[in-house]
């Protein structure tokens, strides 16, 4: 009987240590001074942003909170004890649990995780489209498609093709034509001086003065000088409308090229065409239809955005070609 008494004392004390170990489905430590001694503490370190450690068995770790109990290391063993406790996720550096796995809060799951890196500017046979615009004192509007193939880091070539309107012009300035001393009041720039063109003589009494068309006096007597002789005239003209298409083969050289901020000179071997406009007229003869090769010079930064995928560019170019003046202009370019 006593055995039996024994037994079921010894039943229901397993019983209620087990039920002291479980706390809502989860296990926890032994609380126990006397247990056995552990290899290495059982506790989980929970290390908050404000500089805290906290000494804890995680129970739960939530979307936005994690909950946890006091955990208490003796060294040879440890008890949790107390109430649940929780602490926002946002408050929370890293935990350390008691099996060596650590997670970060705010940088990466896990401390093996790599962070993310930007993709480097190795664009060796990479290719691109693009598209540019501009204009210039003279309102000559400049748009232009073309392709570049990067070969090296440094070294790409490609063609393009641009169009180039000048619009129509009308022009009225004044300018000076030689006439004679004699008939011209003004200077080659435009000073009045008035007219001369009358040489002197002395006649045993007085001087004398007679035309000649080349003395430095006037009829009068009055000196006057020699610059004179030119008549002041106003020039009417006009520029037709001029179109320009224009072909190129392109070598691009950049400077910089590990940078995401690059200088850049291109030279380009082609051709333009020239159309004039409907409104020609008869004081615009000298322009007509026709072809010439020229050269291009462009020079400019390029702007890589962070995936490699897209380049903003502000630029120059000249031409040599007399009719086209220097353009100053911007460029998207796609990388394909």
């Amino acid at each position: 009987m006593k055995r039996l008494h024994f037994t079921l004392i010894l039943s229901i004390f397993i019983m209620v240590s087990s039920y002291a170990q479980t706390d809502n489905g989860t296990n926890f430590i032994t609380n126990s001074t006397s247990g056995k001694l552990t290899a290495k503490s059982q506790c989980d370190l929970i290390y908050a942003k404000d500089g805290k450690i906290i000494s804890s068995l995680v129970k739960d770790t939530l979307a936005k909170t994690v909950s946890y109990k006091i955990c208490n290391d003796y060294g040879t063993n440890a008890t949790v004890n107390g109430n649940l406790y929780s602490l926002e996720n946002s408050k929370i550096k890293k935990i350390v649990f008691s099996d060596g796995l650590i997670k970060y809060y705010g940088i990466s799951k896990f401390k093996n995780k790599k962070p993310q890196s930007i993709p480097d500017l190795n664009f060796n046979k990479s290719n691109f489209i693009y598209i540019s615009g501009g204009s210039n004192d003279y309102s000559e509007t400049f748009t232009e498609i073309g392709f570049l193939k990067q070969k090296t880091k440094n070294f790409a070539i490609g063609t393009s093709l641009s169009f180039m309107r000048r619009p129509y012009e009308y022009r009225s300035y004044e300018t000076y034509e030689f006439t004679g001393l004699s008939s011209g009041q003004y200077t080659d720039q435009g000073v009045f001086v008035g007219t001369a063109g009358y040489d002197s003589f002395w006649n045993g009494f007085t001087y004398e003065y007679f035309l000649t068309n080349n003395g430095p006096y006037n009829a009068t007597g009055d000196y006057i000088g020699s610059d004179g002789g030119y008549e002041r005239q106003y020039i009417d003209t006009s520029i037709p409308e001029l179109n320009f298409f224009s072909f190129y083969v392109d070598f691009k050289y950049s400077l910089l090229a590990k940078k995401r901020i690059q200088p850049f000179i291109i030279s380009s071997l082609g051709g333009t065409y020239m159309s004039v406009g409907y409104n020609s007229s008869s004081s615009t003869s000298d322009y007509s239809d026709g072809f010439e090769a020229n050269l291009r010079i462009c020079s400019g930064i390029d702007f890589f955005t962070k995936n490699n995928n897209f380049v903003f560019t502000l630029l120059s170019n000249f031409i040599t070609d007399s009719y086209l003046s220097p353009i100053i202009g911007a460029r998207i370019s796609f990388k394909l």
